[in-house]
């Protein structure tokens, strides 16, 4: 809450909330990855032509134009197919989300679109909208989720169906429409990826990943070489802004900001960056500058505050010299 004045935008998120609801019974659950390729020069470049590719497939789905629809969708499932080279584990990564978050987001756009009678356009607008986005990482199947549906829709009505199993859409428009990825793939690309604007973004990257370097930089200096309080759980609870993910590395995501909370408490970030493990089972953050008193049960920190359960403890870090855990009390 406050939910959009926009009856669309309105309809669409809370049917989104809704699907998410029935998911585990409609055997559709995702899983909750960061994809953390999309913070990477090469992988948002190709995934930005991927995305102009899908909205202009989908511009051509509301005016009927099909055949260029079926040519622009060939297009970014080639993009996708280059970036699936560069990042291996893409290839699993992405339709985990987009089976999660993209299912979630089509339905609310399609149920949306049948409630106002909007058609495909109104999707290709947030699309391109979308590709301004500061980060894709936890994000990016807000947008691809309605975009293969919608081809989907057109190229394979029973898709909805065939995704129990196949649980890629992506994978179902391939076929659908008969793609193949080229064995010259990488020439191919750089032709196709003409049309789309591809020098503009990559200038746009280029510059853009020239001031990441800085911030990664800041974030090393910060949660790798520094001081830092370090959290192993299981069972981690999270609540954060999707839009905002950075993707530190290939098994480190940052958190700008979030909550976090687990067996040992609960941790409210409200800047600074916490470290999270792509496996969930690591939370790093920057450590107090001031000792932490023994048996604090409530600890402050820069940018956060942490509230530790009994029975759980901050001790110091036996790998990292005057950096913390946090531990069961013995």
């Amino acid at each position: 809450l406050p939910l959009p004045n926009d009856r669309f935008a309105r309809l669409s998120l809370v049917m989104h909330e809704v699907f998410h609801r029935e998911q585990d019974s409609l055997h559709l659950a995702g899983s909750d990855p960061a994809n953390n390729q999309l913070d990477m020069l090469q992988g948002r470049h190709l995934f930005r032509l991927e995305l102009r590719a899908l909205a202009a497939g989908l511009d051509d789905l509301a005016q009927n134009h099909e055949a260029d629809a079926r040519m622009h969708a060939i297009d970014a499932l080639t993009f996708r197919a280059q970036r699936r080279v560069l990042y291996p584990a893409a290839d699993t990564l992405e339709p985990a989300l987009e089976m999660q978050e993209g299912l979630a987001e089509y339905t609310g756009d399609r149920l949306a679109m049948s409630l106002t009678g909007e058609n495909a356009s109104r999707i290709a607008k947030r699309v391109r909208t979308f590709e301004s986005n500061p980060t894709y990482v936890r994000s990016f199947a807000y947008a691809t989720g309605p975009a293969l549906g919608l081809l989907l829709d057109r190229f394979s009505p029973g898709w909805r169906t065939d995704v129990r199993t196949t649980r890629d859409p992506a994978r179902l428009l391939a076929a659908a429409i008969g793609f193949h990825t080229p064995k010259d793939l990488a020439r191919v690309v750089a032709q196709r990826a003409k049309p789309y604007g591809d020098a503009e973004i990559m200038t746009q990257e280029l510059a853009r990943d020239s001031t990441r370097r800085v911030v990664m930089a800041d974030y090393r200096k910060r949660l790798i070489d520094g001081r830092t309080i370090t959290f192993h759980q299981t069972n981690l609870s999270r609540g954060f802004n999707p839009q905002t993910l950075v993707g530190f590395d290939s098994t480190w995501t940052i958190y700008p900001t979030g909550s976090f909370s687990s067996d040992w408490g609960s941790l409210d970030l409200k800047q600074g960056g916490a470290m999270v493990a792509s496996d969930f089972r690591t939370v790093r953050i920057e450590s107090p500058s001031a000792p932490v008193a023994p048996g604090a049960r409530t600890v402050e920190g820069p940018g956060w505050t942490l509230t530790l359960t009994p029975g759980w403890s901050l001790g110091p870090s036996t790998d990292h010299p005057g950096s913390y855990e946090v531990r069961k009390s013995p």
